[in-house]
């Protein structure tokens, strides 16, 4: 008689199936999160979720959406700004470096208030929860996930920026004002003068604009096609100082929400902003006139 096998023998062969590593095609995927360890916001009406997302964007947002339709509205110009030399070099970065500081802030007492209300922890806005016995193998697949978001995230920003510059050219120009530079020294000086704004940009925006706006509108039950709607509004919003080239972001912003969505995990993609960004100003610096606009 055949002996059955042992529910020992059973739970390892299953454990065993469900930990092979994923070949082929998926493999460029990043592997989805079990939904189990996802956050789960508490429950809250659409109105509210709206409400507290309409605050936070105005909040983080609201200074630039006021210039660039002021800028608009004086008929299509904005301030042009010139780099700095020694002299009046931190009379120009102070006030810049000073405001994302202060966004900072505005940022942090978001995401506690968000996690407050909704009753998840902070970290779990950033990153999927570990699971409770941490393995080798675990391990290995939240690196590899988390590196998959990266490269993804990384990618769809390069392609924005090339996808822009190249159909830019063939279409009407946004504000007309932006960065002036010429030469080496100016990018060097207009780099300097962004400073650390190039890598606060990252968590300022992507945190906003996709963590918080997904747990807000998930909490409210809304489906995941008013939630991509939403997400790229948003983003699309603060950048429309790029004219209609601006619509070649959303691609970008689709990706971005759904790399979240699919796995929890935004430090990766706050990590390949801030990248992007600073590969950028690596870039006018080695070939000045790729610079229309930085930021």
């Amino acid at each position: 008689m055949t002996t059955p096998p042992s529910t020992t023998a059973t739970a390892t062969a299953t454990t065993a199936t469900s930990e092979q590593p994923v070949r082929g095609r998926r493999r460029l995927l990043p592997d989805p999160t079990p939904a189990s360890t996802l956050p789960r916001p508490r429950p809250m009406p659409a109105w509210l979720a709206y409400t507290a997302l309409v605050l936070a964007y105005a909040a983080t947002f609201g200074y630039s959406l006021t210039g660039i339709v002021a800028a608009y509205r004086s008929g299509g110009t904005a301030p042009v700004t010139h780099p700095p030399t020694a002299a009046n070099f931190w009379s120009q970065a102070l006030p810049g470096w000073i405001q994302h500081a202060v966004l900072l802030l505005v940022v942090t007492a978001v995401v506690l208030l968000v996690a407050w209300r909704r009753r998840i922890r902070v970290r779990d806005l950033f990153a999927p929860a570990p699971p409770s016995i941490p393995t080798p193998e675990s391990k290995r697949r939240a690196r590899h996930q988390a590196r998959t978001v990266f490269a993804w995230a990384l990618a769809g920003m390069t392609a924005w920026m090339v996808a822009s510059s190249v159909i830019g050219q063939l279409m009407p120009a946004g504000l007309t004002g932006g960065f002036a530079i010429t030469d080496r020294s100016d990018a060097m000086w207009m780099v300097a003068l962004l400073g650390p704004t190039q890598f606060t940009t990252a968590p300022i925006e992507e945190t906003v604009v996709v963590a918080v706006l997904v747990i807000l509108l998930s909490a409210a039950q809304r489906p995941a096609a008013e939630i991509y709607t939403v997400g790229v509004i948003a983003k699309v919003a603060y950048h429309a100082y790029y004219g209609p080239v601006v619509l070649l972001l959303i691609p970008e912003a689709l990706l971005v929400l759904w790399l979240y969505r699919r796995t929890g995990r935004l430090w990766p993609v706050i990590c390949a902003h801030a990248a992007y960004n600073g590969a950028y100003s690596l870039l006018v610096i080695a070939w000045p006139g790729v610079a229309t606009y930085m930021g």
